[in-house]
């Protein structure tokens, strides 16, 4: 990413997951404003979100894997944005890559082997993410079909890929901002390590929207109790993902801004 500063049109912000988005939003103290899966601009919940803010751009979650397909696609195409940032929590494949690290994607490659580029160039450069505990590094990122959760199945991808990270989003979103023509970067956070272990039930704790699913969570702890115990240590990984994005949140509203001076 490099500098360009001057004249930076409206930025849309996307993840998968509310909780991501509310975090990264946390961040731009008012700068941007926050839009609830299938709210439409010129509702009455947005408007009030806008009132007073500094149109700096919106921040959307759309829902994992491909369930955001549709409703993306519509913002992609709206004409609104100038530039779209994707972003949120993403798996370490690298040992290198501690929670809490950011990664700016120089390319992503699908689980059926395309190679996607983001666009090179962004209205900031890529030092903007950098500040004390936070480590910003580069790489290929994996955008794969199933959870990739065990330190075997992540060790077994990042040689057989070369990746350094992987979500489950980025390959589309990146496919989609290209066939809309507005330029798109992937930046995402580690919210779990290498070494960390992510049951295949944690995918039932949201819904297709994003949202947290609660029969989703109670259903899964009841079949299996000691699940619980699995996700514990997870925590302060998973806390340290989201505060990361909130401190991300600051930095590109910061960016942002001083763009508009």
């Amino acid at each position: 990413m490099s500098d360009q500063g001057n004249g930076i049109g409206p930025l849309l912000v996307v993840t998968a997951l509310a909780d991501e988005a509310r975090a990264f939003f946390r961040g731009t103290d008012g700068g941007m404003a926050l839009r609830p899966r299938g709210e439409p601009p010129s509702s009455p919940a947005m408007r009030d979100m806008r009132e007073g803010r500094d149109s700096l751009g919106e921040v959307v979650w759309v829902g994992p894997g491909s369930s955001g397909e549709g409703p993306l696609f519509d913002l992609l195409i709206s004409g609104r944005f100038s530039f779209v940032l994707f972003t949120g929590l993403a798996g370490a494949l690298s040992t290198e890559l501690a929670p809490g690290s950011i990664v700016v994607a120089d390319e992503v490659v699908t689980a059926a082997g395309e190679c996607v580029l983001p666009t090179r160039t962004f209205p900031w450069d890529r030092s903007r993410f950098t500040s004390p505990g936070t480590r910003v590094h580069s790489g290929r990122i994996l955008s794969a079909t199933t959870l990739i959760g065990s330190p075997e199945e992540k060790g077994r991808m990042a040689r057989e890929t070369g990746a350094v990270a992987v979500d489950m989003e980025s390959g589309l979103w990146l496919t989609l901002a290209s066939r809309a023509g507005i330029p798109a970067a992937v930046v995402r956070v580690i919210s779990d390590g290498a070494r960390e272990t992510l049951p295949p039930e944690i995918l039932s704790f949201v819904d297709a929207s994003g949202s947290v699913s609660y029969r989703g969570i109670m259903g899964a702890l009841l079949s299996r109790p000691a699940l619980l115990f699995q996700l514990v240590p997870l925590w302060p990984s998973i806390d340290l993902g989201r505060k990361t994005l909130t401190r991300m949140g600051s930095q590109v509203s910061a960016a942002l801004r001083e763009g508009r001076r």
